[in-house]
């Protein structure tokens, strides 16, 4: 698997601010800075905590769980990422785009907070909290939320669940002013036990509009305890289902 996606043989890279009065999640807290990709070598040998020193010998920059990221396919250069929070300065999550260098993918980087939804709950607002997965299509980025112990007390005062959010996207990047929920969780699950807000979990969102058409999306659904299992050998119940929006903005994928 790691060799036939060129994972092996290589160099480990890790972001950088270039100015170390931001260079974590607790003193970046909005905007964009500049940033630079730091060497670590053949990492391979390393265990995890010998990765992690490595890392923090070389000032990487500090990320509360960093967790799933997507190329904008309308900009080659644009990837955007979610860290999920629960952590020093980032408590319910924020989307990040990063900026490459053209064809240097190892070039300098602008790094840039799309929102920080610790910022966009206390105006009072709601927004992807604890963002889990994303992915994105010509039209539509979009995020599933994962319920932590801070994100799960937000969405029972929103009287809401666990949710899928999208958000309007081109060449120009996302709009996050046009977040909309497009899917929440349903529980109870089969066995009737009561589930609160935020335990259950929408993951590992993907587009497929290749293989069932325009603005369709597969993503599960990860039935946490209290939520029993439906057999023996199993780790917990859940759901692989399939998205599909109401194709009026997504013309621009005629060729997928």
């Amino acid at each position: 698997m790691l060799e036939r996606n060129g994972l092996v043989g290589g160099t480990l890279y890790v972001f950088r601010s270039n100015n170390l009065a931001q260079n974590s999640e607790s003193t970046f807290l909005s905007g964009s800075l500049q940033g630079e990709w730091v060497s670590l070598g053949n990492v391979s040998s390393l265990t995890d905590v010998q990765l992690e020193a490595a890392s923090d010998a070389v000032n990487a920059m500090i990320f509360a769980r960093p967790e799933d990221g997507a190329f904008n396919p309308n900009e080659a250069n644009e990837y955007f990422f979610v860290t999920t929070g629960e952590g020093t300065g980032n408590a319910l999550g924020r989307l990040y785009s990063l900026e490459l260098t053209g064809r240097d993918s190892t070039g300098p980087a602008n790094l840039t907070i799309e929102y920080n939804a610790d910022t966009v709950i206390a105006a009072g607002g709601d927004i992807a909290i604890s963002p889990d997965n994303i992915d994105a299509s010509r039209d539509y980025l979009m995020i599933n939320e994962d319920g932590t112990t801070t994100s799960r007390r937000v969405m029972a005062s929103k009287n809401r669940d666990g949710s899928i959010w999208r958000f309007d996207l081109d060449r120009n990047g996302v709009d996050v002013s046009s977040a909309l929920r497009v899917a929440e969780l349903n529980q109870p699950g089969r066995d009737r036990i009561p589930v609160l807000p935020g335990v259950w979990e929408t993951s590992g969102i993907i587009d497929t509009a290749e293989l069932f058409g325009k603005d369709t999306w597969l993503f599960d659904v990860q039935a946490h305890s209290p939520t029993t299992t439906p057999r023996p050998n199993t780790v917990e119940d859940g759901q692989l289902l399939l998205l599909v929006g109401p194709n009026d903005k997504n013309d621009r994928d005629d060729d997928n």
